[in-house]
């Protein structure tokens, strides 16, 4: 997995965010990232393995400010719901 999101994720991302997973459909993505649905096919399996890409290029780009606020000051309910914020709360 790339350190960075890609141009496909990122217009995956969009897509998911502004219309939900179930109405993104393939075609939106491929307009999005300027790619063809053919091209698209080749690089993820279907709209499934395009939502997990970017779910965990989301995970692990909030790993590092998560791990630094679970070690922080306050009891471990306050770290954890701190921790929550951040990932639940600011996509």
């Amino acid at each position: 997995m790339p350190a960075t999101m890609t141009d496909d994720e990122a217009a995956a991302r969009w897509c998911f965010l502004n219309f939900g997973f179930a109405k993104t459909a393939f075609e939106d993505i491929a307009k999005r990232a300027n790619l063809s649905r053919t091209l698209l096919y080749r690089i993820f399996k279907d709209k499934e393995d395009i939502y997990r890409a970017v779910f965990v290029d989301w995970l692990v780009s909030r790993h590092p400010a998560a791990n630094q606020t679970a070690k922080g000051p306050g009891s471990a309910y306050e770290r954890l719901l701190r921790v929550c914020r951040l990932v639940v709360l600011e996509p």
